[in-house]
């Protein structure tokens, strides 16, 4: 009998342990689960400088932002480019003469988050090539007292600004960049007078002069006596 309650005891048991091993168990409540953490970009580079070190060549320099991580690469933005760096200085020579460029640099962690871009930074490049020489200069007098000088045009790498007349090494007349010629007034009657002709850009390179060519003005006396009256 004894052993009869005790199988009896025993069999309770077990079935209350199977039941609550089968029943769920709560989980944590949703107030209690704390939201991931939005990824945090990196903080924007700072003191970024931009210097033309040639008129074809510019050198970008900058220092990490804030907080910087180890592993952050960098994209500079100018224009419609963009270019990369794993760290400055960052040279750009994809720039021509006597223009101007605005960079911003913005840093790019290993997950790829993306900073803000830095302020801008603005260059100019120099024009440091002088127009080729005017081609085939000629002259000839107008007169007594004045003369005419033409060429041929020159070229520059970004545009002739215009040309000058030199005569004993000054500068007697100037022309505009579409002009090929120029006169020169005010000369002596009677004599030979040379000249030579150059092109200066907007930068003020320049050119080798092209020359000398000369004329011989109209003797004074004789254009008289050929145009006086006659008795």
């Amino acid at each position: 009998m004894f052993g009869s309650r005790v199988a009896v005891l025993a069999s309770v048991l077990a079935a209350a342990l199977a039941c609550e091993r089968a029943a769920p168990r709560p989980g944590p409540s949703p107030a209690s689960v704390a939201p991931a953490a939005a990824p945090r970009a990196p903080d924007p580079p700072r003191d970024l400088d931009a210097r033309a070190v040639t008129d074809r060549h510019v050198v970008l320099r900058w220092k990490p932002g804030a907080g910087a991580t180890d592993g952050a690469a960098y994209e500079v933005l100018v224009g419609d480019r963009v270019l990369h760096a794993e760290a400055p200085p960052l040279d750009d020579r994809q720039v021509g003469p006597a223009r101007a460029y605005c960079y911003a640099v913005r840093a790019v962690d290993a997950a790829g988050n993306r900073s803000p871009a830095s302020p801008a930074a603005c260059v100019r490049t120099p024009d440091l090539v002088a127009p080729t020489p005017p081609g085939a200069p000629g002259a000839s007098a107008l007169g007594t007292e004045s003369a005419m000088v033409s060429w041929s045009p020159s070229h520059d790498d970004v545009a002739v600004a215009g040309y000058e007349l030199l005569r004993d090494g000054h500068v007697v007349a100037r022309a505009g960049a579409a002009a090929t010629d120029a006169v020169e007034a005010g000369l002596v009657p009677g004599r030979e007078h040379c000249w030579s002709v150059r092109a200066r850009d907007a930068a003020g390179n320049a050119s080798a002069a092209a020359g000398p060519v000369c004329a011989r003005t109209s003797d004074a006396s004789r254009a008289g006596r050929l145009g006086a009256p006659r008795p």
